[in-house]
């Protein structure tokens, strides 16, 4: 059986955010210090509570698959919580929890964008989020923000990019 990838990796490059990580493990093994920039990794111990209640999950065989869209207790408080910080009703049934922001957008775009359909993307922006649209067959768009004006997102910086094509508008 002769082994090949599938040909939609044609459309993306290698990952700027693992070179930088690889480049940045070699210096360390070369004894350089080095201030990693790469996967955003923090630097910090879990804490204390969120290692608690892991072994505790463990201890009590919560151990098994769960909802693809998380466990319902879970979903009920981030409802509640950003209800109390955006003051708006979100219904839990509205959140989904996954394991990661990236792996939930790119699940989102592969849900939503066909073949030639648009995303929009506000640079500066994630170096994944491009990569990810090619991947589910969308085009990337970018709409660029101003340092002058510390980046902040304007309806006129959208404006310029909408399109007939846009399906997805992506906020990093």
């Amino acid at each position: 059986m002769t082994r090949r990838m599938a040909s939609r990796l044609s459309l993306v490059g290698t990952s700027p955010t693992i070179a930088v990580k690889m480049e940045a493990d070699r210096l360390r093994r070369e004894g350089v210090q080095v201030v990693d920039f790469g996967p955003g990794e923090p630097d910090l111990p879990s804490p204390e509570a969120v290692k608690r209640a892991g072994i505790r999950a463990i201890e009590e065989d919560f151990t098994h698959y769960t909802a693809a869209g998380g466990i319902q207790p879970l979903r009920q408080a981030l409802a509640e919580r950003y209800a109390t910080l955006g003051g708006c009703s979100i219904d839990p049934a509205e959140v989904l929890v996954g394991v990661g922001g990236k792996s939930l957008l790119f699940a989102a775009m592969l849900a939503l964008l066909n073949p030639g359909d648009e995303a929009v993307i506000f640079a500066p922006y994630w170096v994944s989020f491009p990569e990810q649209v090619r991947l589910a067959g969308g085009v990337p768009v970018f709409a660029s923000l101003s340092a002058d004006d510390g980046f902040a997102v304007r309806a006129a910086a959208l404006e310029k990019v909408l399109s007939p094509a846009t399906r997805m508008v992506i906020l990093n």
